[in-house]
């Protein structure tokens, strides 16, 4: 029996300084598992085989898998890192959608320094512009009725590096950014996403891209609003034009009890080599250097209990263009309407309908899981699905 007991006394010895570091610095798993079965089509268009029947699905809506940790250094200041890869649930491929070379740090991964003057980091990470929505979407901010399916594009980037000047709702890689610290409920950021894929051709598309991003935001109370900005300097780059292109997104939310009213208004402009927008719309630059696109987006969540009622409409101006040029039937809207239950404060069911219907030279897209890409094509969809956090 002493013999057990120094051998117990012996392996606590051993493991107990671990056991210790580990409270004091302490690295957590999380992760987000949000999947729903689904029934799409796309209709409305013209042409042999432009429209798309309907089809089920099962679709993994920006479903997540991530580690982080915080280190006092001293000082008042920490050390923070974060690595988050995307989990595909659907088809059970451990790869990311925004980073098919790297997949485990395709999502928001980062490593930084947190003190009284805010944070600071270095890596892969959400630009201040996307992130300034806040808790404007009633759908999760994902799946079939994300408000981009309007709004910033109506587009994300195939992977951090991407020249995609039409994604506004991005995650930027090779990036730096800026966290004020909250100050009476008010809050900044800047980011800037280092122009490392430029190129000894001025000819070449992107001769020397870069991305800069801020917001201002105040979040106190019922109250949430947000003012955001982001350019992108020679994503499109023609062998006589640079490319300019800025977001401007406002975005406020009230909270009325057990209710939630939101709004997100927006302008996005490009200017340069329009031939290249990449915008979901068919349209004719002529001799206009500038396109413009007017948006906006009202959502409601109203609960009652573990019940809520879920609703959104979006609906932007079409393509404006400065000068000569045609840009007839480019407007689109999407209406959303959903219910959720929620089992406790980590998981939901939910089911939702949501339709995107365009004009004869649109094709917005549902963003996450898109179904059609045709001039005219309207997709919609219905769903019901789990959503656990843990």
């Amino acid at each position: 029996m002493n013999k057990k007991l120094i051998a117990l006394a012996v392996v606590g010895a051993i493991f107990a300084p671990a056991v210790m570091a580990q409270s004091a610095n302490p690295v957590t798993l999380y992760g987000t598992m949000n999947v729903d079965f689904e029934s799409v089509k796309a209709d409305g268009a013209t042409g042999a085989g432009a429209n798309l029947s309907t089809r089920s699905r099962v679709s993994s809506n920006s479903s997540n898998f991530g580690v982080r940790g915080t280190e006092d250094v001293g000082g008042g200041l920490k050390a923070w890192f974060q690595i988050e890869v995307g989990v595909t649930m659907d088809v059970g491929t451990n790869t990311s959608a925004t980073v098919t070379s790297n997949p485990f740090n395709g999502r928001n991964s980062a490593v930084g320094l947190q003190g009284g003057a805010g944070s600071i980091l270095l890596g892969n990470w959400d630009t201040p512009y996307k992130s300034a929505q806040g808790a404007v979407d009633p759908f999760y901010g994902t799946g079939i009725g994300y408000f981009a399916n309007v709004l910033s594009g109506n587009s994300t980037p195939t992977d951090t590096a991407s020249l995609d000047r039409n994604a506004f709702d991005r995650r930027s890689g090779n990036s730096f950014q800026y966290w004020t610290p909250v100050v009476n409920g008010l809050s900044g950021r800047f980011a800037y996403s280092a122009n490392e894929a430029k190129t000894n051709s001025t000819a070449a598309i992107g001769a020397s891209p870069s991305l800069t991003s801020f917001s201002g935001t105040y979040a106190k109370g019922p109250i949430f609003l947000s003012l955001a900005h982001e350019r992108h300097e020679q994503f499109a780059n023609s062998a006589t034009e640079n490319s300019t292109d800025k977001g401007l997104k406002f975005t406020a939310v009230l909270t009325l009890g057990t209710t939630n009213l939101g709004f997100m208004a927006e302008q996005l402009k490009f200017n340069g080599n329009l031939a290249a927008t990449g915008l979901p719309k068919n349209f004719t630059a002529g001799t206009s250097n500038e396109a413009r696109v007017n948006a906006y987006f009202f959502s409601i969540v109203h609960r009652m209990g573990p019940h809520a009622l879920r609703g959104a409409y979006a609906a932007d101006s079409g393509v404006k263009l400065n000068g000569g040029g045609s840009s007839t039937d480019t407007k689109a809207r999407m209406l959303d309407l959903g219910y959720s239950y929620s089992f406790s404060k980590r998981t939901d069911f939910y089911a939702i309908y949501a339709k995107v219907t365009n004009q004869t030279n649109s094709r917005n897209n549902f963003t996450v899981n898109g179904i059609s890409s045709v001039n005219g094509a309207d997709p919609a969809g219905v769903g019901v699905g789990l959503r656990h956090t843990f």
